[in-house]
């Protein structure tokens, strides 16, 4: 590729992408290259509207800029009549531009700049399914996430990332599928909360999150020309307890 980001200029964004079927039950995939995009603040940062932080941004706010890599595995089992995938993905970024809002370096502030030391996002993933019959399936999946910058010699983990996540899923329709069945469970581990050493003793808060879960349920109904659907989110009613300080 080759895209030209506005008042940047030309960008030269090259990528390899390697698949291999090592048997008929097992798929491998490479890729690597070099990425480029423009942020998008407001969007990507929505939560900087809802509360009464100050924004500095920079005028001179580049594209972000980035060398990353992944590898993905497939293999499929059978196992009487069930089937089962089992996955696995693992990927790494590292930045030469990122724009990520900095909440440590001054008080009720949140700082939009390049930043253009070491950064890096890693993530892993396993995933494994079962399919039990055309009506009847489950999933589990684990997420690892190290995302973390070096700031001035030391190694920072971003806010508001969860190092682990949980998710599993189960979905069950009828034979004749007019009706489908869908539970859905998610853990969140803990995640870095922005420093709060400086602000009055009761809005001070931990240096990390407590970790949390949630469970959604769905119910579809399906006719010849259109279906719906409705469900219940967070059945448990999980909250922040204090969404916003002061």
């Amino acid at each position: 590729r080759y895209d030209r980001f506005g008042d940047f200029g030309w960008k030269l964004t090259p990528r390899l992408l390697v698949r291999a079927n090592l048997s008929e039950n097992t798929d491998i995939r490479f890729n690597i290259g070099k990425g480029y995009r423009m942020a998008h603040i407001f969007a990507e940062n929505s939560s900087l509207l809802a509360g009464n932080r100050s924004l500095q941004i920079a005028n001179d706010l580049a594209p972000e800029e980035a060398i990353n890599t992944g590898l993905n595995f497939i293999q499929n089992f059978k196992w009487n009549d069930i089937s089962i995938t089992l996955s696995g993905d693992a990927y790494f970024t590292f930045f030469q531009n990122q724009i990520f809002p900095d909440f440590d370096k001054k008080v009720n502030t949140a700082i939009v700049n390049n930043f253009f030391g070491r950064s890096v996002s890693n993530s892993y993933q396993l995933e494994n399914k079962w399919i039990f019959s055309p009506q009847f399936d489950m999933k589990v999946a684990y997420n690892y996430l190290e995302v973390y910058r070096v700031n001035e010699g030391v190694r920072e983990n971003l806010p508001f990332v969860p190092t682990h996540k949980w998710s599993a899923n189960t979905s069950y329709s009828l034979p004749n599928d007019q009706w489908q069945f869908d539970l859905t469970y998610r853990w969140i581990g803990s995640k870095r909360l922005p420093s709060t050493a400086n602000y009055p003793e009761k809005y001070r808060l931990p240096a990390t999150s407590d970790p949390y879960d949630q469970i959604d349920f769905q119910i579809t109904r399906r006719w010849k020309v259109f279906q719906i659907y409705g469900g219940i989110e967070n059945i448990f009613d999980f909250r922040q307890e204090f969404p916003m300080l002061g």
